[in-house]
């Protein structure tokens, strides 16, 4: 038992006193502008809008770690630019860590011949962070028998909360083969200007993180199954995350034949692994190539296995593209 709540307790005043790190989804397929700059306007469509909902640690907290997510991103009509909106919201611990972030992108391709692309990404915009001081308790509370939050904490915060603007750059390259299978490979860059979030100094920046990721996909024979195997690994000071796996896309009718109005609908079925931390089991229903409804959860397989029961996180997306009748994919 007390094994359990110390690990608890060091998962939960991360936030605080550890060294700030970003959120993460486990459907990086549908978090594109959290990957890379570079993703806008990137899918089997014209534009897309995507919304996210993530509820993580449940089982080991009142207050468990909730993250909320909207996007929209387009193309022109020749695929050369690109731009998009992001906005998440991050809610995590007893201390109601809050974080907000707004940021704009704009991403511009180059054609190297009929079957290689080069693009290039931007993003920027504003990052808000703030918590509730007085909903935390400290040891220094302690007035003999139990912690008393009317007993001083002698803990000093010169703010509550705290704002800068927050900038990101990224590439991707882009093959297709005459068989129609696609290669990805991409590389971003996050909080370039290294804004500043702490609450006690104003000297504490926040870490510069690197984010490599690569996918495929593949068509088997016939027209009913493609596969997409990914990987995505990401760096940010101290910290190391690496997530590979594959979805299975089965078609289970055809488009129609010669008015081309009638699109098929698909399912898919996904198994991730974050290295180290949680096996990712997902679904994905896809109406037509136009509405997207996902879910995925996080089997916990790390040491906080013992405190969560292997209970991880908890994820849903839903998604509108804007169909591209040029892309027959």
């Amino acid at each position: 038992m007390k094994i359990k709540i110390a690990i608890l307790l060091c998962w939960l005043l991360v936030p605080i006193c550890g060294l700030p790190q970003d959120i993460h989804f486990s459907q990086t397929d549908n978090t594109p502008l959290t990957i890379n700059p570079a993703l806008a306007g990137e899918g089997n469509c014209s534009g897309r809008f995507i919304s996210n909902y993530r509820n993580q640690w449940r089982s080991v907290s009142a207050n468990p770690y909730k993250t909320i997510s909207f996007s929209g991103d387009m193309s022109s009509r020749k695929k050369k630019f690109a731009f998009g909106l992001l906005f998440f919201n991050d809610r995590t611990g007893t201390g109601h860590f809050n974080q907000t972030t707004v940021q704009l992108c704009m991403a511009s391709r180059v054609q190297f011949n009929r079957q290689t692309f080069l693009k290039l990404g931007i993003q920027g915009g504003w990052s808000a962070r703030s918590i509730d001081m007085e909903s935390l308790t400290w040891n220094s509370q302690f007035d003999g028998s139990v912690i008393n939050p009317d007993q001083s904490s002698n803990e000093t915060f010169t703010q509550e909360k705290t704002g800068a603007p927050d900038f990101a750059a990224g590439m991707l390259f882009t093959h297709n083969w005459t068989n129609k299978n696609i290669l990805n490979i991409g590389l971003s860059s996050w909080h370039v200007n290294k804004p500043q979030t702490s609450f006690y100094t104003n000297t504490e920046t926040l870490p510069v993180r690197w984010c490599g990721h690569a996918d495929m996909t593949i068509k088997l024979p016939g027209k009913t199954l493609l596969i997409y195997p990914s990987a995505v690994f990401m760096t940010q000071s101290s910290y190391r995350q690496f997530l590979f796996g594959s979805f299975i896309r089965y078609i289970p009718g055809l488009d129609s034949k010669y008015t081309g109005r009638e699109k098929a609908s698909s399912i898919y079925f996904g198994m991730h692994y974050r290295f180290g931390d949680a096996l990712i089991l997902s679904t994905k229903l896809n109406y037509r190539r136009q509405l997207n409804l996902s879910f995925s959860y996080d089997i916990n397989v790390s040491r906080f296995h013992v405190a969560s029961r292997t209970k991880g996180a908890m994820e849903i997306s839903l998604s509108y593209l804007i169909p591209d009748n040029r892309l027959k994919l």
